[in-house]
């Protein structure tokens, strides 16, 4: 795939380039210009707000998914790591693209844009791989119980979470060794990011292939079978009837995984389907702000999830609004609880989190 070397900061040292001039024409303004301006101003500031939204939402998302007890353990495991990941492409690929998005050039260095790179990519492959996890989790906590115990223990989830973070570093940062600099990842005006780059097609179908296509294949296996089980099991009333709380919980593990998976594949979808077309065809002119939609879309995944386990789970709602309130009143006196006593001085034992049944 070829791209037009206009569209990448790093193709050329365009010093005097300034988003807001505006080009005056025998003492007019042109509208042309004055129309650009407004929707570059308009994305900047999508980019500021889907920027902090990601660094928000996950804070949340690790401070309170540890705590949700609903969820079975391993699950927790995953998703914390899943917001892990989301967390950093907040901090380090996409909270950095706010100035450039305003000024139109990256000023941080090279280097830094291929920290930035990698880590995007690395974020989307663990996002995926995390779901798959979960996925393998249920299939055999519901489907093949007694393999479970064996298989899939707390440490064994996290050894198999570090080297999948191994592969997927490895993964993109296997096309810097080919440029003589090893600057591969360059900063995109169109996408006003410095993030996933698909100069190889050889790198883009690879990829596109063992991340997306095969993960998604294991997630709708599985399911497949585990919602086939709870259906057989729902057919024999009496083990339903001593298990029904069991099977609940479990279910509403697979119902997140499936609400989870699909808001993936809806943001990261018509982004991937651009990037293959543009690898394998040779349409080069895709315009800028299409673009520009399909990359912040899929960059939108990485703080939805907060809203996927807030209509999931009710006591992830109730941490998170404890949260928020203690952190916006507790500075100034106007919120006050105490976790351990109740008005009388006795013990309590109740979070104070249950406050907010």
């Amino acid at each position: 795939m070829e791209y037009n070397c206009n569209d990448f900061t790093g193709c050329h040292n365009n010093k005097n380039f300034t988003v807001f001039s505006l080009v005056i024409s025998n003492g007019t303004v042109s509208p042309i210009n004055i129309l650009t301006e407004k929707g570059t101003y308009i994305k900047s500031c999508l980019v500021l707000m889907i920027s902090c939204s990601i660094i928000f939402s996950n804070i949340i998302n690790i401070l309170v998914i540890q705590k949700t007890v609903q969820l079975p353990r391993i699950t927790r495991i995953c998703i914390l790591n899943l917001s892990i990941s989301d967390l950093l492409v907040g901090l380090i690929s996409c909270f950095p693209c706010i100035i450039p998005a305003f000024t139109g050039s990256w000023p941080y260095g090279d280097v830094w844009c291929q920290i930035a790179g990698i880590i995007h990519g690395t974020s989307v492959t663990i996002s995926i791989w995390s779901l798959s996890l979960i996925s393998i989790d249920r299939y055999f906590a519901i489907v093949r119980p007694l393999k479970s115990r064996c298989l899939l223990t707390p440490s064994k989830v996290v050894s198999t979470i570090i080297l999948l973070w191994f592969i997927a570093v490895v993964t993109f940062f296997a096309p810097l060794p080919t440029k003589s600099n090893f600057i591969y990842y360059q900063y995109s005006k169109d996408e006003m990011i410095c993030g996933l780059y698909w100069e190889y097609k050889w790198f883009c179908v690879i990829t596109a292939l063992y991340i997306p296509i095969i993960s998604a294949c294991i997630i709708i296996y599985t399911n497949f079978k585990v919602t086939r089980k709870v259906i057989d099991s729902r057919r024999m009333v009496a083990i339903w009837r001593t298990s029904r709380s069991s099977g609940q919980g479990e279910m509403r593990a697979v119902k997140l995984l499936t609400i989870a998976t699909v808001v993936y594949f809806i943001s990261w979808g018509p982004y991937v389907i651009q990037v293959i077309l543009m690898s394998l065809t040779n349409i080069n002119d895709i315009p800028s702000n299409f673009r520009f939609a399909t990359m912040w879309l899929a960059n939108c995944n990485s703080f939805s999830n907060v809203f996927v386990y807030s209509a999931m789970y009710k006591s992830f709602r109730r941490r998170a609004r404890f949260l928020l309130l203690s952190v916006c009143c507790l500075g100034d006196g106007r919120f006050r609880v105490n976790s351990s006593t109740d008005k009388n001085g006795n013990s309590s034992g109740r979070d104070p989190a249950d406050l907010f049944d």
